[in-house]
């Protein structure tokens, strides 16, 4: 929780029995688009997805969507 992603790893680091904590697999994000749902609750399940499995979202055509939809 929080609007640092860097922070995550600082409180779990006091848990390393956790197998995730222990391979370096836990990972922070922006809270903003995961606590308020609305039309861009795609940009939340991209971002879980990315952290998640990041060779699959690096292809998606969503991926690409987005990259227009920034440079417009």
């Amino acid at each position: 929780m929080g609007s640092d992603p860097a922070s995550a790893g600082g409180f779990w680091a006091q848990y390393p029995s956790i197998p995730a904590v222990r391979n370096g697999r836990v990972y922070g994000y922006s809270q903003d688009l995961m606590l308020h749902p609305g039309p861009r609750v795609w940009q939340s399940l991209e971002t879980l997805a990315a952290l998640i499995h990041p060779e699959a979202v690096a292809k998606s055509p969503s991926a690409t969507v987005a990259e227009r939809e920034s440079h417009n």
